[in-house]
């Protein structure tokens, strides 16, 4: 699972347990619960307590789903229309040093997982050659820019 997905469902699991119990059972898409996590708490509340009380009256699955996505579905889009909709978390831009630091990380650890794991080596050094030698090239570009 990549990283990126991990932090999608973490966001989930920030919502009221109604909407997680939802998620769980088949009634809210995995998108729909990630839009109602960045939505304030208190909008948060106030849907997990209708779609709550919907899950308790319900013995079984049917017509429930098509309830609760139309409950969904019109809650977004009233809290979009009011300017109160969820936002997109903003993305953080690396910096060279961020990416510099990452590198030096990495580098430890892929030398511990290839002298642990030497088959490794085999199906993914020639990817690693290639991508060291992009960033000799970078480097080399870099070097003769900053001469000039």
């Amino acid at each position: 699972m990549s990283g990126r997905n991990l932090e999608l469902l973490t966001e989930i699991l920030n919502t009221p347990e109604e909407i997680q119990q939802s998620v769980a059972r088949g009634l809210i898409t995995q998108d729909a619960a990630r839009r109602i996590a960045r939505l304030p708490l208190e909008q948060q509340q106030e849907l997990a307590h209708d779609v709550g009380e919907w899950l308790e009256d319900a013995k079984t699955n049917d017509g429930l789903a098509y309830r609760v996505d139309r409950l969904v579905k019109s809650f977004l889009a009233k809290a979009d229309r009011a300017g109160k909709g969820p936002k997109r978390p903003a993305k953080k831009r690396a910096t060279v040093k961020q990416y510099l630091a990452a590198m030096e990380r990495n580098a430890a650890t892929l030398q511990h997982i290839f002298v642990e794991k030497p088959a490794l080596w085999s199906r993914h050094g020639p990817r690693l050659k290639r991508v060291h030698e992009r960033q000799a090239q970078l480097i080399e570009k870099m070097e003769s820019t900053n001469g000039e």
